[in-house]
């Protein structure tokens, strides 16, 4: 006779993505939850998304009069014209970028009820750890959110690592880890987080996912990496804005293609932005 040991069957990690895949594409397809009345209109950018249902990011709502140099890119994204929709983010670190998509896939899942997106990340654990530490606390933050999610209330969400429920909307965040993670089920819309990180082919294979929509969202987020690679690469591909901080200059100054001539110092070690054209010191450079 088998003993107990023998009668257990360890689940590999490939197993437990399969297991949970294909839970998350019967949560997907079964009907349930109607599209909350609050969804019916929603407002024309991201920014009026933020502002009319605000999201707390560890205890703080998100402020785009303090945050001022943000406030362009969350008016960027809207999708009431029937349009594809294109975003590559490059930037410095811990500027807020990834609060900026996170918004953007709760207005994605709000807009487009009832279908699928991927958020993508360089790895296994990243992808585990922001799934249940960045999106869960961000979720339960408003009520309406939560509810949809399934983390209060009756709502019909699911709390799955990789396979999250937004009322009728199913979002899945995987990783680029390996082919079933970038070739499983087709999406509405692909986000990418931390695009340095991944390899050329994984994104190209992930971004097939959206092959069948007529009007896509693909956005690409990163740090700043080797020039003409990585995000820069794709920036390359779009109409490549800058962000110009406020100065004497008609135009402003990008402060990132002035470097190091846009850092003044004062004494031993005070130091501080300027702009190398006219010489104005930069005290806020968010201001743009």
């Amino acid at each position: 006779m088998p003993s107990i040991i023998d009668q257990v069957q360890v689940e590999s990690p490939l197993m437990a993505f399969q297991r949970e895949m294909a839970e998350g594409f019967r949560l997907a397809t079964q009907e349930g939850q109607e599209r909350p009345e609050v969804f019916t209109t929603l407002p024309d950018t991201l920014r009026g998304f933020v502002e009319k249902f605000p999201v707390r990011i560890e205890g703080k709502l998100i402020d785009l009069t303090e945050h001022a140099y943000l406030a362009p890119i969350y008016e960027s994204m809207r999708f009431d014209r029937g349009e594809s929709h294109v975003s590559v983010l490059m930037t410095g670190a811990q500027v807020g970028k990834t609060i900026r998509a996170i918004s953007g896939l709760q207005y994605a899942a709000a807009w487009f009820w009832g279908e699928s997106f991927g958020y993508f990340l360089p790895d296994q654990n990243m992808s585990d750890i922001f799934s249940s530490q960045r999106w869960v606390p961000i979720m339960r933050s408003h009520p309406l959110f939560a509810s949809l999610s399934g983390l209060i209330g009756k709502g019909r969400g699911e709390d799955r690592k990789r396979v999250r429920k937004f009322g009728e909307s199913t979002i899945y965040f995987w990783y680029m880890g390996g082919k079933t993670s970038t070739e499983a089920l087709p999406m509405r819309g692909v986000f990418f987080d931390e695009v340095r990180r991944m390899h050329f082919a994984d994104i190209q294979r992930a971004m097939e996912r959206m092959s069948h929509c007529a009007y896509p969202i693909d956005e690409k987020i990163s740090t700043a990496g080797y020039p003409d690679a990585d995000i820069h690469y794709y920036f390359k591909l779009t109409n490549q804005q800058f962000f110009h901080t406020t100065c004497k200059c008609q135009d402003g100054v990008v402060l990132s293609d002035r470097w190091p001539d846009c850092v003044g110092i004062r004494g031993k070690d005070d130091f501080f932005y300027r702009c190398p054209t006219c010489s104005m010191e930069i005290v806020r450079p968010q201001e743009g």
